[in-house]
């Protein structure tokens, strides 16, 4: 392995700039495991230089590289009753990632035709460029052209638990596959895992490290899937009767500094606002929710946020 392959890990390995999942994908990336990749840094304002840092890293290392305009990011910094309080905590900038000139202009063929509403051409060249099974891939674009057919297929509780077992079952990879058993999914993941069994040590013991806590939670809203083109009782979802919910809960406290918003499956309908004692446990980028015992109700959330004062 090569010296910048090497810093390059070790700096995604121990930097907060990039989520766990970032961390990831980075890592892969860099051993040429994965042929092209996207990353986020986030730019705190204690290290305002951390984006010109990473292009230099980049440009060692001679990775090819298109970076989006600076945003702001918000993370909640606290909860009163019923108000969740958001406030900008820096920007983040967006790194596509190449080897080679032509996978940036395939890229950039992509992002074109994406960009015109062409959009099975589009993913198409976007599951050969990410390299994502191309089972998957056929799969995911029959699926997103006509979304009554995972209704078909699926109802709401059964697709939702399929893809939080899709998120424990296969921890490194980024496509949704196709199956359980998709045996290219499968390779794969193994192959991601060796990766990181033989190069990057210390990342993966972060990474699959099981943590669990007991902590209250809010319930906020639940996910789903909307199409405009299938007016049903629940609005734009595509399910006219659902199932379950899939619910996402934020810790009333914060873990590892953060306050956490956790996707989780339940078969009855829990009222918005409802505070539970629960217990999370956390592994790779997933984590796992149980309720245990009803607390109170709190009424409908609202989250407050406050951008900074406009200099004039």
């Amino acid at each position: 392995m090569l010296n910048e392959q090497k810093n390059l890990i070790t700096y995604a390995t121990n930097n907060e700039a990039f989520d766990m999942n970032e961390k990831l994908k980075l890592i892969l990336f860099a051993l040429a495991v994965k042929p092209v990749t996207y990353v986020v840094l986030k730019v705190f304002p204690k290290k305002p230089q951390e984006a010109v840092r990473f292009e230099k890293m980049l440009n060692n290392a001679g990775i090819i590289f298109k970076k989006s305009r600076p945003k702001t990011f918000e993370e909640i910094t606290g909860i009163k009753k019923n108000e969740i309080r958001w406030r900008i905590k820096g920007v983040w900038i967006g790194y596509d990632l190449f080897h080679t000139r032509t996978q940036k202009k395939e890229f950039e063929k992509y992002v074109r035709l994406a960009g015109k509403g062409r959009h099975t051409q589009a993913d198409k060249i976007a599951g050969k460029l990410y390299d994502y099974p191309s089972c998957c891939v056929k799969d995911f674009i029959k699926m997103h052209n006509k979304p009554s057919l995972i209704v078909k297929k699926y109802s709401y509780h059964d697709y939702y638990k399929l893809m939080h077992t899709f998120d424990k079952k296969f921890p490194f990879i980024q496509h949704v596959p196709k199956s359980l058993n998709c045996k290219k999914t499968i390779v794969l993941n193994k192959e991601y895992k060796r990766a990181l069994e033989k190069n990057a040590q210390k990342f993966l013991r972060m990474f699959s490290k099981k943590r669990s806590f007991k902590t209250d939670v809010l319930v906020d809203v639940s996910n789903d899937i909307v199409s405009e083109e299938l007016l049903t009782t629940e609005g734009l979802s595509i399910w006219p009767v659902k199932d379950g919910h899939d619910y996402i809960f934020i810790t009333k406290k914060p873990i590892d500094k953060k306050y956490w918003l956790i996707s989780g499956l339940q078969k009855n309908y829990i009222e918005r606002g409802a505070i539970f004692e629960a217990k999370i446990m956390m592994q790779y980028d997933y984590a796992e929710i149980n309720l245990r015992k009803f607390k109170k109700q709190v009424g409908d959330l609202y989250h407050e946020r406050k951008l900074p004062a406009q200099r004039k």
